[in-house]
C-alpha cells in the first residue's frame, strides 16, 4: 500500500459499537475496491488514526445520549484526528436521531435499510476526490474481512507482482485454494495469458501423464495424432496443479524437471519442449508428513515451496461465516427465483457455532439447500442439515479433586468449538462483564478481548 507523509492513505474506517452490521458494510466496500478498517469503539479508531489517514468514517447504529463515553470519544476523534467525511447508518431516522447527529456536527445520515446502490453512491461521493481513481482489488471474488483472510489478501498482492515464481497454496478442502490461484494470476503481469488447471486426483496415472505432457502420434495404441499437453497450453501463462499431494512418485520426478528447467518431452517424444510460465500447486494434505513417509519427494517439495500461501479454515474466520452465508443467500435467491429473508439471530448463532469441516464449500451447499427448501419467507433452523452440530451435551467438562475430566463425543469436536463455547459461557456467567469473565477463565482482560474478537463474540 502506498504512503503519503508517512501515513497509510485512503482508508474507510467503520465504527460499530454493537458489531451488528459493520462486517456486512465492510464486505460491500471491500468488494468495490476500498481499503476498509473496522472498530468496535471510537477510541480504537482514534488509535488507528495516529498512523493512518482516514478518507471516510462510517458510524453504524450509533447509540444516543446515554452513551456518554462513546459520544465523548467521537468528539475527540473529530477534534484531534483526520476523518475528512462522515456517514451515519441508522435504523431509526427520525427527528431525534437527526438532532443527535447534528449535535456532533454530522450531516450525512442514511437508513441501513436503504437501497444498496444508494449507499454505494453516497460512499463514492464522500470518498472520492476529483480525479481519484479507485484501485480494483486483487481478490474481489473472495469474500472476507477477518484479520486471518486479510493477511492472505496482502500476501496475494505481493506474490502477484513476483513474475514467474512458483507458488504453493495450502489449506483444508473447501477453503478456496483455486480462487487464490486465480486471484494471483489475474493480478499478475501475465493476466492476459492462459490460466490452465488440472486436478491431479481426478484422473488415473496413465491419463494424467498424457494430459500434462501431451503425446506424439503412435506413442500408444489410441494415439492417432499428436496432442499438446497442458504444460504447452499454459506457455506464457499460469499452470495450476490442484491436489498435487495425489501425484504419483514417477510423475513427481518429471515435474521436478519442469520446475527446474521449464523443459519436458511429450509421451513417446524425443524432442525437448521449452516453456515459460508460473506454476502453482495446491494440496490439503500434510506434505511434511508425506515427505517423511516417502510418499512425496523432498526435492519437489522444496521446489514448490518457493512462495507459500496457507488458507485459514472457515471456523477460524469469525464473522466472515455470516458474510459468506449471506452472500450465498442472495446468490441462490436470484439463481432459484426465491425470496428468503435475512438470517435470524438464532440462525446466525447456529452458523457461528458449527465447526464447518467442509469449509466454504460445505457452507455454500448448506445455504443453497436452506434457500431451496425455504423458497419464500424466513429460513428456520431445521432447514440447515449440518454434518456435525455445535458443542453438544455429549461434550462435558468437570472439575474434581484430581483435576479436570473431559468427555468428547464420538462424532468428534474441534478445539475452536470448545474455545468458543467456553468464551460464550464465561460471558453469560459474568453477565457481560469482561473483567469477571477473564477471571473465570484465568485470562487477562486484554487476552479475553482478543479471543472474543477472534470468534466474533460481542
Amino acid at each position: 500500500m502506498k504512503t503519503i507523509t508517512g501515513k497509510l492513505t485512503r482508508t474507510i474506517a467503520i465504527i460499530d459499537p454493537e458489531k451488528s452490521y459493520s462486517y456486512f458494510v465492510a464486505q460491500e466496500l471491500f468488494i468495490e475496491g476500498y481499503e476498509v478498517a473496522t472498530f468496535g469503539s471510537a477510541r480504537e479508531c482514534r488509535i488507528f488514526c495516529l498512523e493512518n489517514e482516514i478518507a471516510l468514517l462510517i458510524i453504524c447504529t450509533p447509540q444516543m445520549s446515554d452513551e456518554i463515553k462513546f459520544i465523548s470519544s467521537l468528539r475527540r476523534l473529530f477534534d484531534n484526528e483526520n476523518p475528512q467525511q462522515t456517514l451515519v447508518l441508522t435504523d431509526t431516522l427520525n427527528e431525534e436521531m437527526l438532532k443527535f447527529c447534528r449535535s456532533l456536527g454530522l450531516r450525512n445520515v442514511m437508513r441501513r435499510q436503504d437501497e444498496l446502490n444508494q449507499f454505494k453512491r453516497m460512499v463514492y461521493k464522500l470518498y472520492n476526490s476529483p480525479g481519484k481513481v479507485m484501485k480494483k482489488p486483487a481478490f474481489s471474488n473472495i469474500i472476507g474481512v477477518d484479520h486471518a483472510i486479510k493477511e492472505v489478501f496482502q500476501l496475494v498482492e505481493r506474490i502477484s507482482q513476483s513474475e514467474m515464481a512458483t507458488v504453493f497454496i495450502r489449506g483444508e478442502s473447501g477453503t478456496g485454494k483455486e480462487l487464490i490461484a486465480r486471484a494471483i494470476h489475474e493480478n499478475s503481469h501475465n493476466a492476459d495469458q492462459p490460466f490452465v488447471e488440472i486436478n491431479c486426483a481426478a484422473l488415473p496415472d496413465h491419463l494424467l501423464e498424457s494430459e500434462l505432457f501431451g503425446y506424439e502420434k503412435g506413442a500408444f495404441t489410441d494415439a492417432k495424432r499428436t496432442k499438446k499437453g497442458l504444460f504447452e497450453l499454459a506457455d506464457q501463462g499460469t499452470f495450476f496443479l490442484d491436489e498435487i499431494g495425489d501425484l504419483n512418485v514417477r510423475l513427481q520426478i518429471k515435474l521436478v524437471k519442469v520446475l527446474e528447467e521449464k523443459v519436458f518431452r511429450r509421451v513417446g517424444g524425443t524432442k525437448d519442449i521449452r516453456v515459460s510460465m508460473r506454476i502453482m500447486a495446491a494440496t490439503n494434505r500434510d506434505v511434511e508428513k508425506a515427505v517423511a513417509e516417502g510418499h512425496f519427494r523432498e526435492d519437489l517439495y522444496f521446489r514448490l515451496n518457493v512462495l507459500s500461501v496457507t488458507l485459514p479454515p472457515l471456523r477460524e474466520r469469525g464473522q466472515d461465516i455470516l458474510l459468506i452465508a449471506d452472500h450465498f443467500r442472495r446468490q441462490f435467491n436470484e439463481e432459484h427465483n426465491c425470496a428468503v429473508s435475512e438470517f435470524s439471530q438464532e440462525i446466525q448463532s447456529m452458523l457461528l457455532n458449527y465447526s464447518w469441516p467442509g469449509n466454504v464449500r460445505e457452507l455454500k451447499n448448506a445455504v443453497e439447500r436452506a434457500v431451496l427448501l425455504g423458497h419464500y419467507g424466513e429460513i428456520t433452523p431445521e432447514l440447515f442439515v449440518l454434518g456435525r452440530g455445535g458443542v453438544t451435551e455429549d461434550f462435558c467438562v468437570q472439575k474434581n479433586g484430581r483435576g479436570i475430566s473431559v468427555n468428547i463425543p464420538e462424532s468428534g469436536i474441534s478445539l475452536q468449538q470448545v474455545e468458543r463455547a467456553f468464551l460464550k459461557k464465561s460471558m453469560q456467567m459474568a453477565e457481560g462483564n469482561k473483567s469477571k469473565a477473564a477471571r473465570l477463565l484465568g485470562l487477562s482482560r486484554e487476552t479475553l478481548r482478543y479471543r472474543l474478537r477472534k470468534f466474533g463474540i460481542v
